[in-house]
């Protein structure tokens, strides 16, 4: 819910903003959501992470090494996944907050990749209800 308002708020500040990109009310409500979008991804992926670990170690020690090697192989692949998205949005805020001209391309990277996860968030909703995509 923070989120929405966050962004809600943001937009309006730009369009009834007119002083200035940088250091106006607009750009710091931006930084506030931005800023909880960054947060609210490093948090819930830690504890989905934490929920996949403990469970998997329910597994191994319940029935074995070996069936409980699949849990940590999925907790990888959101950590190698989740991590370049992640370091991209924390360079994109820290470059916004010290008003450095290397802000433009982290800002890149990072909508990119957010535009990139939506898209497949969007074609996972899809096929899970018999839609294919591809």
């Amino acid at each position: 819910m923070p989120n929405q308002v966050l962004g809600i708020l943001s937009t309006w500040t730009f369009t009834v903003d007119t002083g200035g990109f940088l250091g106006s009310f607009g750009s710091r409500t931006a930084l506030a959501y931005y800023s909880v979008c960054v947060f609210l991804n490093v948090t819930l992926t830690a504890v989905i992470c934490y929920r996949i670990v403990r469970h998997g170690k329910l597994v191994q020690a319940e029935l074995g090494h070996e069936y409980s090697l699949g849990y940590f192989a999925v907790v990888e692949i959101i950590v190698e996944s989740a991590l370049p998205f992640t370091l991209s949005g924390i360079a994109f805020l820290v470059t916004w907050e010290i008003n450095s001209q290397v802000m433009i391309p982290f800002e890149w990277v990072y909508f990119m990749m957010t535009v990139r996860n939506l898209s497949l968030c969007y074609q996972m909703i899809l096929e899970a209800h018999g839609v294919t995509c591809w």
